[in-house]
């Protein structure tokens, strides 16, 4: 008989703020998948997403897409939304809002 394929979600909260000096990085090697839940925001926010290619140090390249617009996701607290899904190429994973504060739930399944 096959083994089932089995699934492992981790959950981390991360911090946002308006650089990426000041907000939380997540780590999306080796991930499938995620979602993120807004549970604290300074009203309605708009979210871009950097990655950095070595997950220890680097510089920080700001999200496109193919067609060179930045990958943003405007955001409210109490919702949860799928994350990009140019993300899944990325390693280190820095979320940052254009202007206030926000604290994310992020849920990465692999």
């Amino acid at each position: 008989m096959a083994e089932k394929i089995a699934r492992e979600c981790k959950l981390e909260t991360v911090t946002v703020a308006t650089t990426t000096s000041t907000s939380t990085s997540f780590n999306m090697a080796q991930k499938a998948g995620g979602t993120f839940h807004v549970s604290a925001a300074s009203g309605t926010l708009t979210l871009n997403f950097y990655s950095v290619p070595d997950t220890n140090a680097g510089t920080a390249f700001l999200l496109k897409d193919a067609s060179n617009a930045t990958v943003a996701v405007t955001i409210a607290q109490g919702n949860c939304y799928q994350l990009p899904d140019g993300l899944f190429g990325c390693t280190k994973v820095i979320p940052v809002v254009t202007s206030g504060t926000a604290t994310l739930r992020v849920l990465l399944k692999s």
